[in-house]
């Protein structure tokens, strides 16, 4: 973000993060504003130079937190919650045309699910988009184009299992379809 890299939140053998660190390539690590709450597991995107930190986990609770950091100011600011807590969105944020997308995670019964959420930032105002074709969480995500890409581990029934189930949406269209891992 901004040419730096950063390392916000997350947890540990002693506890949760509320940690902020920025890191320019050739320099040194810097303390930053720490997180208004420690949490892990939540999603991540960045739209207009500040990071968004969305849902997340601290010590078995699940939150509908939707942190956003400023690095010009150095400053976190609460925005609009999240619909229903979400953590083990930690597949990411997919950020189309300025709204953040959040798929699936679980909340709090550590079941996953199908969820699609979208945020705007502009209007600080959440969406429920239609579900995804399979319950995700704990995997990973990337845009292309104006299609996110969610893969994840998942059971028939949500629950945490090994295996991977690839899954493409495109947001803005609505269309959704599954492929099988090459």
């Amino acid at each position: 973000m901004n040419g730096k890299l950063y390392a916000i939140g997350g947890g540990t053998s002693g506890g949760r993060l509320a940690t902020n660190e920025s890191y320019t390539p050739g320099d040194v690590w810097v303390t930053k504003s720490s997180m208004p709450t420690a949490l892990e597991s939540f999603a991540a995107a960045v739209v207009g130079g500040k990071f968004h930190a969305l849902g997340g986990q601290q010590n078995g609770a699940v939150y509908t937190v939707n942190l956003v950091y400023d690095p010009g100011t150095d400053r976190w600011t609460g925005r609009a919650p999240m619909p229903q807590p979400r953590a083990a969105s930690s597949n990411g944020a997919g950020v189309i045309n300025g709204i953040v997308y959040v798929p699936g995670g679980h909340g709090g019964d550590g079941l996953y699910t199908k969820s699609l959420y979208a945020y705007n930032p502009s209007t600080n105002a959440w969406s429920s988009k239609a579900p995804m074709p399979a319950a995700i969480g704990c995997g990973g995500s990337g845009v292309l184009g104006s299609k996110l890409y969610v893969y994840g581990t998942c059971g028939p029934d949500g629950t945490a299992q090994g295996g991977c189930m690839p899954t493409t949406r495109r947001p803005t269209a609505g269309a959704a379809g599954s492929a099988p891992r090459p």
